[in-house]
């Protein structure tokens, strides 16, 4: 009702899944990955009719979704199956490992890729490690193709346009029994290339590539707004037409940098606050809306109430609680400022005599981002006092414009000469 869109995220899993814990759900942990009997209902076909029917129930309910991702930052893999000890030495050993697939010589295969394989095979191509290796992409695209066919189908039968997408995670820092370690960004984007690069030649083959890539960024894990958007622009070079996005972020409000792999963006002993991170927020904004041909489409928060919002419960020195009024926060403005239906000329420069008012203009120009077309705005500005301008220097007079979108506000730069 207030025109806002839907985008799921799948995680085909039963519990979080993400680049070090990707487990099959518990009643599909022995299916085969794939079989030849038609009657015999294997994991590619799993997850093609649980992906049509959850999605078909959200069309039929009237919330059809504008995207779905294909599984939640697969950049490991998904669904792992007996080749989850391949996948990589970070993984985390699940419950779900645990009952079906340690100490199983029967246990079924499954999406994951098999990393291991990769550094093991020293970039020999034709060695064994290295073919299990592009196998195991080849497993993951048809799992991911089997969700696209689904969505290509409710996209046929219901006149619809659902866009698809895969998310990635692409970790510069990883955490191991004994602290995170800072792996060298230069290899971490060769194996980006690498697995992208092959689930694009794989799906080619079947339904096609996805529409969308998203991109997780928490700098604790992912580095620089630099690394991130490097590998954004290098894949973009691979990929033309495919789309992007930030698909998380939770710039934090409060804390401390307390080591450079918190967050390389900021120097150790920097104190978040509300401020800064309004100003991530705009940073994380920029990364995407750079990348060149205009392929770059926008960022999603992650737990957004915590990005946009303050307040809430809390319970006091007695033990009871109470409810504080929520109270928007920095990085609200910063995506409403992003998203404008227009864009004005929120600056100008001016320059008057010691002891005259400033002559100011009575309009600026507006930019309507939907057609490009440009209008001029009537401005309200501020009244200057006498003292302002009755010493040589700089000083700023506000102003609000009567525009169209949501930006407004308008700042006149005056300058005082003799």
């Amino acid at each position: 009702g207030a025109g806002q869109d839907l985008a799921i995220d799948f995680h085909y899993a039963d519990s979080w899944s993400d680049p070090q814990n990707q487990p099959k759900p518990y009643a599909w942990a022995n299916l085969p990955f794939e079989s030849e009997d038609a009657d015999t209902k294997d994991l590619i076909d799993t997850t093609y009719d649980f992906t049509y029917e959850m999605i078909k129930a959200l069309i039929d309910q009237g919330t059809a979704p504008t995207i779905v991702a294909l599984g939640n930052e697969v950049t490991n893999g998904m669904m792992w199956g007996s080749e989850y000890g391949l996948v990589n030495p970070f993984a985390d050993f699940h419950d779900y490992y645990k009952r079906f697939v340690r100490g199983n010589p029967d246990a079924p295969l499954g999406g994951g890729v098999e990393w291991i394989n990769y550094e093991d095979s020293e970039g020999d191509t034709e060695s064994a490690e290295y073919k299990s290796f592009e196998a195991s992409i080849t497993r993951l695209a048809k799992l991911v193709d089997a969700g696209q066919r689904a969505i290509r189908k409710l996209n046929e039968e219901y006149g619809l346009n659902i866009k698809t997408e895969m998310h990635f995670a692409f970790n510069v820092f990883e955490r191991t029994s004994d602290g995170k370690i800072a792996m060298d960004p230069d290899f971490v984007s060769k194996k980006v290339l690498t697995l992208v690069g092959g689930l694009n030649d794989n799906l080619s083959t079947m339904s096609g590539m996805t529409d969308r890539i998203g991109v997780s960024y928490y700098p604790d894990w992912h580095g620089s707004y630099d690394q991130v958007q490097r590998n954004i622009v290098e894949l973009s070079r691979m990929l033309p037409g495919v789309e992007f996005n930030i698909a998380e972020c939770s710039p934090p409000s409060s804390g401390t940098v307390a080591d450079y792999m918190d967050n390389p963006n900021h120097e150790v002993g920097f104190e978040y606050s509300v401020q800064s991170q309004g100003d991530d927020t705009i940073e994380i904004l920029k990364l995407i809306n750079d990348v060149p041909n205009n392929v770059g489409q926008g960022v999603w928060p992650w737990n957004g109430q915590a990005v946009y919002f303050g307040g809430g419960w809390y319970q006091n020195a007695e033990g009871t609680w109470s409810q504080s009024p929520p109270t928007t926060l920095a990085s609200l403005k910063a995506f409403k400022d992003a998203f404008a239906t227009g864009v004005i000329e929120s600056t100008v420069y001016v320059t008057t005599k010691k002891g005259v008012a400033p002559t100011l203009p009575e309009t600026v120009k507006e930019l309507t981002v939907s057609d490009k077309s440009v209008s001029a705005v009537t401005v309200t500005w501020d009244v200057p006092q006498d003292a302002s301008y009755d010493e040589l220097g700089v000083f700023e007079i506000f102003g609000t414009a009567a525009a169209k979108g949501n930006m407004v506000d308008v700042v006149a730069i005056v300058t005082v000469v003799e």
